[in-house]
């Protein structure tokens, strides 16, 4: 979902949720491999000026995604 607003005096300023999906087969952030199916949900939030992104901020629930690759306690 995308929108955008324009008002007098300031950059065009753009907002983005999105979602996304995949698979944990990498090493990184969040540890070794779980190969556990990982749903993310984010935002991000930008500035637009003559055609180019002059300023970006991107949040995603990072609580969400180690809660999906952590084992569950038996």
């Amino acid at each position: 979902q995308l929108t955008c607003r324009q008002d007098p005096g300031h950059p065009t300023r753009i907002a983005m949720r999105w979602t996304l999906s995949g698979t944990h087969t990498g090493y990184g952030v969040y540890g070794n491999p779980t190969g556990k199916t990982v749903f993310v949900r984010g935002y991000c939030h930008a500035h637009w000026i003559d055609g180019r992104v002059t300023h970006e901020w991107i949040t995603y629930d990072d609580v969400a995604i180690w809660k999906q690759l952590l084992p569950v306690p038996a």
